[in-house]
């Protein structure tokens, strides 16, 4: 399974929500660095990961989201 960043939409989510990066990374309790780079699509969260930031910022998955399954 590959998660990747919708980079604007994700922002938008962030704003709304009243969160900078350093905020939400603290919420999520990892390292500001890397909520950026995830944010940013520079890095991929992992599935529960994901799921977490989706959580703390009350939308879906698929809103803030590109998830594809790679077939073995």
């Amino acid at each position: 399974m590959r998660v990747e960043s919708k980079i604007i939409d994700f922002k938008i989510a962030l704003f709304k929500k009243g969160y900078s990066i350093s905020k939400f990374a603290k919420a999520l309790d990892i390292n500001t660095s890397y909520a950026n780079q995830i944010v940013n699509g520079k890095r991929t969260p992992s599935p529960v990961l994901a799921k977490k930031m989706a959580e703390i910022l009350n939308v879906e998955i698929s809103d803030i989201f590109n998830i594809t399954v790679e077939e073995a």
